[in-house]
């Protein structure tokens, strides 16, 4: 990946990096919430202070997962502009990329049914329900990935001639 720069395959990138996220997260928050129901029946640790403080820290870290979410979106699609400006794109890959992203819209929506499989599954669908952004994203995948893909390609091949001289 060395010299890489703004491309289709970005999307890719960015929504296998979505979905890893949003499915790690359900994962860890729906373990740690399992320890922690095995934890408050033992008396010994039920009542420590420290026990009290790390429960606290945590609930308000797996909060912030929802708001982080959206800011890596944010910053993915920050990162694909950004980079898709130092990139010069002769105008006949317009119809390749175009047939990439149709592609890309596919995995995403593969990865979106994906994620609601997971979702809905018994252990993980109370955690899924605590969050609202996530969710939200995930179940739209395939339409923002297409709107990114969008933007990125109007980048890439709406450069005038002269802009590149």
């Amino acid at each position: 990946m060395k010299n890489k720069k703004g491309s289709v395959f970005d999307i890719i990138m960015i929504a296998v990096a979505l979905f890893s996220f949003a499915v790690i997260t359900l994962i860890s928050v729906s373990v740690y919430n399992q320890y922690k129901e095995e934890l408050t029946s033992n008396p010994v640790f039920n009542d420590s202070t420290s026990n009290a403080y790390v429960e606290e820290k945590a609930s308000t870290t797996f909060a912030m997962f929802d708001y982080l979410f959206s800011f890596i979106l944010v910053g993915l699609i920050i990162m694909v502009v950004v980079s898709s400006f130092s990139i010069r794109s002769h105008p006949l890959f317009f119809f390749i990329s175009m047939l990439l992203l149709i592609i890309v819209v596919i995995i995403a929506n593969i990865l979106s049914q994906a994620y609601t499989e997971i979702a809905g599954e018994q252990l993980l669908a109370t955690t899924a329900d605590t969050y609202t952004i996530i969710p939200f994203i995930m179940g739209n995948l395939a339409t923002f990935i297409l709107i990114i893909g969008a933007i990125l390609v109007v980048l890439l091949y709406g450069k005038s001639k002269y802009e590149e001289n």
